[in-house]
């Protein structure tokens, strides 16, 4: 999604992205926008080496000079074709530094293919900042926050929404299923809610963890209230249906760019008690103690009890992400990292 953000914020520059995987909505969402969208192969082959030489024949071909890689996986393999006048940036989206195999392996990368550009780093929050500022890999390199954007879309939906007195019933988690978020803690928390309670919950996304989570809820008899809707290439269009939004979530969380999409959009917003989490919404979100179903279901009481203050917070929200989450500032910082403006 920021990828798709710079796109569409910076259309007089060429944007070519390339990938491991071009399938799926976002390479669609990509190629709307106006992108060239090219598939890099064998990215699953041992150790990135055959993908490396097809990366370096891409980059070669294109004289490619200004990067920016969305992931500092393989990074030694993708900056080694680049020249050292090359300017590239590296996004940092997720707390915590390499793990020791991906530490050993990058650094044995490092030694193979010796690249001569050095990139700037951009975190996504400080909470990321703060995670990889002591890591042996990024030593020596440029480190700053820029934190990520929420497109037009969502602010419009913000706009739109009337305020209300009413307790909300249908809710909304976006987030890939993954073990990074904390869904089984989610649908724990629906299952201790009260029965008689109107209550429903749509989580949209895709992941590994898919068939485990939908398992749980059948097994918890939550069929009529927990539905899955699977990857969203317009998530804007289910979150206008959403009066309230939920993002349950491990530590490890860098931003939830779809916590700031659904201040954007003018919903109360229940969140786990994370550092990126307090950082992305401040005091205009309900937080739950993380990894706590029962935590979960207070404060999603809380809101359905409170819909007064809950929309107050709501309003809190969206003034909130229109004063830092701006599309315009976001690309307009990556194109001075980059050199460009």
């Amino acid at each position: 999604m920021a990828a798709l953000t710079l796109i569409q914020e910076s259309p007089q520059q060429v944007h070519v992205v390339a990938a491991g995987d071009v399938s799926g909505p976002a390479a669609d969402m990509w190629r709307e926008a106006g992108a060239e969208v090219v598939q890099i192969q064998d990215w699953g082959g041992v150790l990135g080496i055959t993908w490396a030489r097809h990366w370096k024949a891409f980059a070669r071909e294109r004289d490619v000079r200004h990067l920016i890689a969305w992931s500092p996986t393989r990074l030694p393999q993708l900056l080694s074709p680049l020249s050292s006048t090359a300017n590239c940036v590296v996004h940092l989206g997720n707390v915590g530094s390499f793990g020791r195999r991906a530490r050993l392996q990058t650094k044995v990368m490092g030694l193979i293919y010796r690249p001569a550009c050095r990139p700037r780093l951009l975190a996504c929050s400080q909470a990321v900042a703060n995670s990889v500022a002591t890591e042996p890999l990024f030593r020596g390199l440029p480190l700053s926050v820029t934190l990520n954007s929420v497109r037009p879309a969502f602010f419009e939906l913000g706009v739109k929404r009337l305020p209300s007195n009413i307790a909300p019933k249908t809710w909304g988690m976006l987030a890939r299923l993954d073990r990074l978020k904390d869904h089984r803690s989610l649908i724990e928390a629906i299952r201790l809610l009260p029965v008689d309670l109107e209550f429903r919950l749509e989580l949209a996304g895709e992941g590994a963890l898919a068939d485990e989570l939908r398992r749980q809820v059948a097994a918890a008899g939550l069929e009529h209230r927990v539905r899955f809707l699977g990857a969203l290439p317009r998530p804007q269009e289910a979150m206008r249906n959403w009066e309230a939004f939920i993002f349950a979530t491990s530590a490890g969380e860098g931003f939830g760019i779809a916590v700031a999409e659904a201040m954007a959009a003018g919903l109360p917003c229940v969140l786990s008690d994370v550092a990126a989490m307090r950082e992305v919404a401040g005091d205009s979100a309900y937080y739950a103690e993380q990894g706590s179903p029962a935590a979960l279901c207070a404060q999603i009481l809380e809101v359905i009890n409170q819909p007064i203050e809950a929309h107050e917070r709501a309003g809190k929200g969206r003034q909130r992400a229109q004063e830092l989450y701006s599309a315009e500032v976001f690309a307009r910082r990556y194109l001075s990292a980059l050199g460009i403006v």
